[in-house]
């Protein structure tokens, strides 16, 4: 999982929001171009990618983690790893 921070905040602008959330995957800095290449409208938007760089599912609203586990394990065709 790789979290996009989409607002052209910086590292040290993001860290402290992390932590906070106790967020322990790793958060890139989003582009308008990677916003268009996922059709991002409205955030938080969680997004399944594929190994094809194709949007899997888009898990849009409140997601609970056995949905996200069976849609990960359907794309990849194995059990995750937490």
């Amino acid at each position: 999982m790789v979290g996009i921070d989409m607002y052209g905040e910086s590292p040290s602008e993001i860290r402290p929001c992390m932590e906070t959330s106790h967020m322990t995957y790793p958060i890139a800095v989003g582009t308008d171009a990677s916003g268009q290449r996922f059709h991002i409208q409205a955030m938080p938007l969680p997004l399944l990618i594929d190994r094809q760089s194709r949007i899997a599912d888009s898990l849009a609203g409140v997601v609970d983690i056995d949905s996200i586990e069976q849609n990960t394990e359907a794309v990849l065709g194995q059990k995750p790893r937490r």
